[in-house]
């Protein structure tokens, strides 16, 4: 038994170095909740505790589904990660935009079609998008929702 653990195990208490490699490891509450939504689906996100203002569903099963449950249960989400979320259509876009405070949407490339981008220009606290990879929509909607989000954003 190496020196520390012999005095964990004597006196039931963590030396300094211990403690200092359990907070080097430890995570945030953010990264935790995030780290327990992986590969979640419609009805665990139903009955998950979920973070009220932030939320990452990047790569997940979640649905239009879900979406909708979602609007209930989190009404004050600001940020919300969706990419790679292949579950996820126009009709799950439409209740993103009833999200009141939403202010930043992550969405993969695919997911950002022209009928995606005339809903989302619905979304009335959205400022920002963040969009990985290329996106589908190339028609006007596109253009139509970036001068939207362009006059939400402060000066």
């Amino acid at each position: 038994m190496t020196q520390p653990k012999k005095q964990e195990a004597a006196t039931g208490r963590k030396s300094d170095e211990q403690r200092k490699a359990e907070l080097a490891t430890e995570r945030t509450p953010a990264e935790r909740v995030a780290d327990a939504i992986t590969g979640i689906d419609d009805k665990a996100l139903a009955r998950e505790n979920l973070c009220p203002h932030y939320l990452n569903l990047s790569g997940t099963s979640v649905t239009d589904e879900g979406l909708t449950t979602l609007v209930g249960r989190v009404p004050e989400l600001r940020t919300l990660n969706l990419v790679n979320c292949a579950g996820i259509s126009a009709k799950g876009f439409t209740e993103v935009t009833k999200f009141p405070n939403l202010e930043v949407l992550e969405v993969s490339g695919a997911q950002l079609t022209d009928e995606v981008a005339a809903i989302l220009s619905g979304c009335p606290a959205l400022r920002r998008i963040r969009v990985t990879g290329k996106a589908r929509a190339c028609g006007g909607a596109l253009k139509e929702l970036n001068l939207v989000l362009r006059r939400r954003r402060p000066s």
